[in-house]
């Protein structure tokens, strides 16, 4: 018994001794990570036109960093506020420091050559994404952008390679197609890079990036009629954007500039219903209550969405916030007519006319109130004052174009199509007008030519072209 008394305090003693020790290694761990990260946190930047919660993050965050107990937290929320809110200065220190203290965590390596890539350094992002690839094999985006990284360094062979795993891991991912196929061009295998495009789009006919590169290899080749085709193709895929890159996107939730937050609302994939936009959107109206632009911004994506109402309210409260911005008058006017609050769209576009009388897009908005009264002169004027000053957009020679033949002049209205087409090649209406005005000329030829064109156009319904085919029929006793 006594024995075993004894066996029982030695035990203990000696448990107590290890606890001791090993408590000891963590104090001397924790206080020499702490002296590491104190000796590299970087100065904070002038915050000037931030929320101030921001301040308030980043001191709490540099108070922690400087604590024994929690410094590796505190650098990690400053390097991804700092990266966040566009200070990536601070942010590579602070990275720099993490990569040191957590050479296994694949997410400081990625962000910190997410930086020195987008500053044009290749050789400080490369080592990094390539160690990223090595920690994080499954992240697709790591993989993509040393691709790109590579190509960029004309390192081609490494940069295919890069690609081609990348498709091995997500066969049909479409930036690391696009990567491959352009190392393809630069070997000079042009045939190969155009079929695995073509490929591309028949899988992905939303994807603009292949769409993009294909018009760019038909133009270097001069293939003036591929490149209307695939320009016309191209019309339903919308914008270029940039590959989804979770672990860049998820900064945005650590943001406080209501500018990133609109681009990067405005950059967000569609195909979410826009639920990723509508968050970054909310996110920067609560952070600047008195900002129009994400206000105007998120009353606009209201409306695609079809909530009408709601977008009436952000966009009333644009308005009153900015009166001098002719966007938040003109895009309020056309949801109250959307929602059929006639009297109140009249009263917004009265007060943005007065807030903003040279504003070509309220110009266009009052000549379709012209046009709707009948009063057809007034709304010619204002549609020529909104074209002439708006030159870029096909809107208003079309709005123009409808009044002159509503006035029976047949040449000054034919004259403005031919404006809307050369500004907008494929335009649907004016490309439909324009076949039937050659038919009712008897002009076959130039008939079959728009005819033709409609025929490319996936805007135009099938029930227009078959009508239009008709008229030709009838006109010319032949099919076009």
């Amino acid at each position: 018994m006594i024995r075993s008394r004894m066996q029982l305090r030695i035990i203990a003693g000696a448990l107590f001794a290890a606890a001791l020790l090993a408590s000891g290694f963590w104090v001397w761990r924790a206080t020499e990570m702490r002296a590491t990260v104190v000796a590299n946190l970087p100065e904070r930047p002038v915050l000037e036109g931030f929320a101030p919660e921001l301040g308030r993050r980043l001191d709490a965050a540099a108070a922690r960093g400087r604590s024994v107990w929690s410094a590796r937290g505190g650098l990690s929320e400053l390097a991804r506020l700092y990266h966040a809110n566009g200070f990536l200065t601070q942010a590579s220190a602070c990275e720099d420091t993490l990569i040191e203290i957590e050479p296994e965590n694949p997410h400081w390596t990625y962000l910190r050559g997410h930086i020195a890539g987008g500053y044009g350094d290749l050789k400080t992002a490369l080592p990094l994404l390539k160690k990223t690839v090595q920690l994080a094999p499954d992240y697709l985006p790591a993989r993509v952008r040393l691709g790109d990284t590579l190509l960029k360094s004309n390192e081609e062979v490494e940069a295919a390679s890069a690609y081609r795993e990348a498709l091995e891991l997500v066969p049909n991912n479409g930036y690391a197609a696009i990567g491959l196929s352009r190392t393809e061009l630069n070997a000079g295998n042009t045939q190969a890079a155009k079929k695995r495009l073509l490929q591309l789009v028949q899988r992905q006919p939303t994807f603009a990036p292949a769409w993009g590169l294909l018009i760019s290899i038909e133009e270097r080749l001069g293939n003036k009629t591929a490149v209307e085709e695939y320009k016309l193709l191209a019309k339903g895929a919308g914008l270029q954007r940039e590959m989804p890159d979770p672990w860049i996107d998820d900064l945005m939730e650590e943001c406080y500039d209501p500018y990133r937050l609109s681009v990067a609302a405005s950059a967000a994939d569609p195909n979410d219903n826009h639920a990723r936009a509508r968050q970054l959107l909310e996110r920067a109206v609560t952070i600047a209550p008195n900002d129009d632009l994400p206000i105007r911004l998120l009353g606009n994506l209201m409306s695609d969405l079809g909530k009408l109402q709601s977008a009436r309210n952000y966009l009333e409260r644009a308005a009153a916030i900015a009166p001098e911005e002719p966007d938040n008058w003109s895009y309020l006017v056309r949801v109250l007519k959307a929602i059929g609050d006639m009297p109140a769209a009249n009263r917004a576009l009265d007060a943005g006319l007065a807030k903003c009388p040279e504003a070509p897009v309220l110009h266009l908005e009052r000549g379709r109130r012209h046009a709707a009264a009948g009063q057809f002169d007034a709304a010619a004027r204002a549609f020529v004052y909104a074209r002439e000053n708006l030159p870029e957009d096909s809107t208003a020679s079309m709005e123009l174009a409808v009044v002159y033949f509503k006035q029976e002049r047949l040449e000054e209205g034919v004259e403005e199509l031919h404006k809307v087409v050369n500004t907008d090649p494929n335009h649907p209406v004016a490309v439909i007008l324009l076949a039937r005005y050659a038919i009712s000329n008897g002009n076959a030829s130039d008939a079959a030519s728009w005819i033709e064109r409609a025929r490319k156009q996936p805007q135009i319904a099938p029930r227009d072209l078959a009508q239009v085919i008709e008229e030709y029929r009838a006109r010319f006793d032949r099919l076009p």
